[in-house]
């Protein structure tokens, strides 16, 4: 992915959250039901930039439980992986655009960040 040309429409923020996702649905049927610990690198309302110890490939769906530096407690979200890219020490970035969902904390989310 050409991480040089911008398309975001919202305010990214540096961030140190760390959270855990869980792959609910990937092109990769074993990491399926997988659960990886993550750490935010930033965020916005509208999505996260993480670093993950796992590739999980473009296009999978995750649930994430993100730790919350602004309330008690963690956020529950759904999301898209938009974009995924290896990096030499063998981690991967990732892009994760969230999703609507009335069973989550989107709105918390959108609130406060």
């Amino acid at each position: 992915m050409n991480q040089g040309a911008e398309r975001r429409i919202e305010t990214r923020m540096a961030s140190t959250e760390r959270l855990f996702v869980q792959v609910t649905a990937s092109a990769e049927k074993d990491l399926v039901g997988a659960t990886f610990s993550c750490s935010a690198l930033d965020v916005s309302a509208g999505g996260l930039r993480i670093v993950s110890e796992a590739p999980i490939p473009e296009g999978s769906k995750l649930d994430l439980w993100v730790d919350s530096t602004r309330r008690p407690g963690k956020y529950f979200l759904t999301s898209d992986v938009r974009w995924s890219e290896a990096v030499v020490n063998g981690d991967c970035f990732m892009g994760i655009e969230l999703l609507e969902s009335p069973t989550t904390d989107i709105d918390q989310w959108r609130l406060d960040h």
